[in-house]
Order: structure tokens, then C-alpha cells, then sequence
């Protein structure tokens, strides 16, 4: 067993297993001596709730990361160029993808037998969104081995800065940690630029902010299809209690016509004993 083995096999387990079976790896490596690799293995942190969506969709749907990461740098292709047309066909295809991949790392997660709450649903999609916007960031949710959600920082396609943990050993290439990426720049004229009289820092920045308020729509959205579901069920639910409901009106209805039925047979009852109370009391006399 090497480091990169142990990674990759705990990483695509259900969250639960991590710690059990990382403690299990690293006990059986040194077992066989190997106390260096023990060491390491012990070291791999669990993951937090969104980091495991995130690693969950890498290592049961790459296609579906892959097409989220070519989307990504045809977005910052489309910035750079300054083609409104295609940043806002793009746009929508992001917010179409980011979407789709959020339902479906919940789905994967119930399948896993681990509840996905808004917090976790919340830094997967932060992290799908630092993807798109920075090759680094895009390289270290391929890898499935994310222990924290990644962060863009808030400059828009094409100059972004990205935090965050890509844990496990190093590879041919990679860092184990992926740091701020790109930067703000200052104003000299290798930072900043004028494309067609528009000031691209400015542009970015303003990119930045629609890339913010479409996360936020995002997670609202999330909210409220929540919420819809649980209209439903309600309604559903609020559905049956008034079938139960009539149900039990009719029987009251008719015991009630039971009843009324029962009190004029005690009357007539009554008035059959006075009348014959008062037959005895006349033959007595």
C-alpha cells in the first residue's frame, strides 16, 4: 500500500468510514514496519460535509466535473474577449450545471446514507463555483481529495484567488495545497488595461459580483424548492387529515341520527311505563 493508494481509497468512502478505516491503514502499515507511511496516512484529514460532495461528484461523476471545468475556461476565454453574447449564454449553462451537480452530490449522499444540509450544500456549490473561475482550484476537485471547500476570491474569470486544502500526498506537477492563485494587481499598465475603452479590472470586478449575486440566487433557489417540497408534503399530509376528517364527520353525523333516534325510543319507552303504572294503580283500586 502506498500513500496515494490510501488516499484515493479513503476518499471515495462514505463519510462515516473515514476516520475508522484511515486509523485501520495507517495501524497496518506499521504492523509492517513502514512507521514513515503510518505516519502520513494518520495525518490525512476527514474531510468536511461540503469538501465530501465535492470529492463525492470527482470520483462517481468526473464527466459530469469535467464538463463544469471546460465550461469554466470558456467562461474566462469569454471574459477575456469581452463577448457579452457568449458570457451570458455560458452564464446560464453555469448556473444550469452548478445546479444539476449540487442535486446530484445530494442524491449521492442520501445514497451514502449521509444528509446533506444547506450549510454543506452550500460550500460544495461555493466550491464548484471557485472551480469555474481558476484552473488550480478546477485541478484540486478533480483530484477527490478535497478536506475543505474551496473559495474564489471575488475577482471575477481569469483573476482569482483560490483557498483551500487539496489533501494527500503530492503528485508529479501538483501541490498538496492549493494557495492563493492570482491577485488583484496594482494599476500599472501590466495590471490594468483598456479593451475597447472598457476597464477590464473594473469589468472583472464587476464579474465578481454577478458571480456572487448568482451564487446567492443559487442557494435561494435551493431554499425554496426545499421549501416547495415541503408545501407539498404538507399539503399532501393536510390532504389526508381532511379525508379523515369528512370521514369522521359522517360518523358523527350518524350517531347523532342514532342517537336522536335512541332518545325518541326512551321517550315512547317512558310514556309506555307511566301508561302502565297507571293501569296497575287503577286495578289496585
Amino acid at each position: 500500500m502506498t500513500l496515494d493508494e490510501a488516499a484515493d481509497e479513503l476518499y471515495r468512502l462514505p463519510l462515516p468510514e473515514f476516520t475508522t478505516t484511515r486509523d485501520a491503514r495507517a495501524a497496518e502499515a506499521a504492523r509492517a514496519g513502514d512507521r514513515e507511511l503510518s505516519a502520513a496516512i494518520k495525518k490525512l484529514r476527514k474531510p468536511t460535509t461540503g469538501a465530501w460532495l465535492a470529492n463525492l461528484l470527482a470520483h462517481a461523476r468526473p464527466d459530469d466535473v469535467g464538463r463544469l471545468i471546460d465550461l469554466g475556461a470558456a467562461l474566462r476565454s469569454a471574459q477575456g474577449r469581452l463577448a457579452g453574447d457568449d458570457l451570458r449564454r455560458l452564464s446560464q449553462q453555469r448556473r444550469e450545471l452548478v445546479s444539476g451537480l449540487s442535486a446530484e452530490a445530494t442524491r449521492l449522499a442520501r445514497d451514502a446514507g449521509t444528509a446533506a444540509g444547506e450549510a454543506a450544500v452550500g460550500e460544495l456549490e461555493e466550491t464548484l463555483e471557485a472551480a469555474l473561475s481558476d484552473e488550480a482550484a478546477a485541478e484540486a476537485l478533480r483530484s477527490g481529495r478535497l478536506t475543505a471547500r474551496l473559495a474564489h476570491a471575488g475577482l471575477g474569470f481569469g483573476g482569482v484567488g483560490t483557498v483551500g486544502e487539496r489533501p494527500g500526498p503530492k503528485k508529479a506537477g501538483a501541490s498538496a495545497r492549493v494557495e492563493a492563485v492570482g491577485g488583484r494587481g496594482g494599476s500599472s499598465a501590466s495590471t490594468r488595461r483598456k479593451t475597447g475603452g472598457v476597464d477590464a479590472t473594473r469589468l472583472r470586478q464587476a464579474g465578481a459580483v454577478a458571480v456572487e449575486a448568482r451564487r446567492r440566487l443559487t442557494s435561494r433557489r435551493a431554499g425554496r424548492e426545499r421549501a416547495e417540497r415541503e408545501v407539498d408534503r404538507l399539503g399532501s399530509r393536510m390532504e389526508a387529515l381532511e379525508e379523515d376528517l369528512r370521514s369522521v364527520r359522517s360518523e358523527a353525523g350518524e350517531a347523532r341520527t342514532a342517537l336522536r333516534a335512541a332518545r325518541a325510543e326512551e321517550q315512547q319507552a317512558e310514556k309506555a311505563e307511566r301508561r302502565a303504572e297507571a293501569d296497575l294503580r287503577r286495578l289496585e283500586r
